[in-house]
């Protein structure tokens, strides 16, 4: 996530979800790789990453620019919460 798009974005920690998969199968308008996560249930099925938190006040600005309705669609639920990773 861009801090030039959403300024009060502040990463976390690392995440893990289980029973989901990445797949990069979206047209883009910009040439840019634009993926999906799907439930799959499937406990081998794992997606690592980031997780951050915005100011809600400046998520309108960035679903905008990220193309919300249109790029992507918001989800909620559907499967495992997500983890968060400890190092080993």
């Amino acid at each position: 996530m861009s801090r030039g798009r959403v300024p009060s974005a502040v990463a976390i920690d690392r995440y893990s979800i289980s029973e989901h998969d990445l797949i990069f199968h979206k047209p883009s308008n910009d040439d840019s790789g634009k993926c999906d996560v799907y439930f799959t249930a499937k406990a081998d099925d794992i997606i690592y990453g980031f997780l951050s938190k915005v100011d809600p006040d400046q998520k309108p600005a960035l679903d905008k620019a990220e193309g919300l309705g249109f790029e992507y669609g918001q989800k909620k639920g559907g499967g495992g919460a997500p983890r968060k990773m400890v190092d080993q």
